[in-house]
């Protein structure tokens, strides 16, 4: 994968929602809504990780599924609202 949007946020569900053992490895296209990887809460840390990490807002209009369902469609909500990448410290 060579998308640093990806990257950064498959790394971070990496890191704080890891996989329940013998569940495989999680990619880009991975279902994380559907597989129970997250839920709602998860979303909400999520949420807060992008707009740290991006430096962005996150409208409460685009808090849905869909948006969530996969680590490239939370890169997609994340380049639509302008992000090309993370924010450097």
């Amino acid at each position: 994968m060579t998308d640093p949007i990806e990257e950064s946020i498959l790394q971070y569900i990496q890191e704080q929602f890891p996989p329940v053992t013998g569940a495989g490895a999680i990619s880009a296209e991975s279902p994380l809504l559907e597989s129970g990887l997250i839920d709602s809460l998860a979303i909400f840390r999520i949420i807060q990780f992008l707009e740290e990490a991006f430096s962005l807002e996150i409208a409460p209009e685009d808090v849905v599924g869909e948006h969530f369902e996969s680590v490239r469609a939370i890169a997609r909500l994340v380049r639509s609202r302008g992000a090309s990448g993370p924010v450097q410290d």
